[in-house]
Formats: structure tokens, C-alpha cells, sequence
């Protein structure tokens, strides 16, 4: 996003201000990255705490394709991930 600098982005991960949770403004901080040992990355939210959801699309891109086997993948929430 270009109207957005990397600070304020990084503010909106981590729900600080001016991006406090509230009505109009989620909670972030479930969201993570999700990285494949073959380097496909997308992102991914934690939902429980052994448990996240993503678009189909990252785990498998055609019917034809492989199922993803889970040991395969890492979920790294923004402190973790560099």
C-alpha cells in the first residue's frame, strides 16, 4: 500500500494506536505468515491454538495437485517471522 509506510502497517499487525481493536478496526494479531519448506508463502490466522485457516489456494493450487502434508508447513506469528 502505498499510502501506508512500513511503521503503520507494522501498528495494525499489533493493534496499537491508532489501530486499537474496536468496532471498526479487527484484531490482527492472530494473523501470521504461512511458510512451506519449498518456500511458498501466504498468509494464514490462528484460530485456536493448534489450529489456523487460509485460502485453499496457498496449500494447493490445482485439483491434480498433491494434498499438503502439514509437517511440511510453518504458521510464524509477526514476532517470530523474519
Amino acid at each position: 500500500m502505498d499510502s501506508q509506510s512500513w511503521t503503520e502497517h507494522a501498528l495494525l499487525g499489533e493493534n496499537k494506536t491508532p489501530y486499537e481493536q474496536s468496532n471498526l478496526i479487527p484484531d490482527f494479531r492472530s494473523v501470521g505468515a504461512l511458510l512451506s519448506d519449498n518456500g511458498i508463502l501466504g498468509t494464514a490466522t490462528l484460530i485456536a491454538p493448534d489450529t489456523i485457516i487460509t485460502a485453499a489456494h496457498v496449500l494447493k493450487n490445482r485439483t491434480k495437485d498433491p494434498l499438503p502434508t502439514p509437517s511440511d508447513w510453518k504458521f510464524i506469528l509477526y514476532y517470530d517471522f523474519e
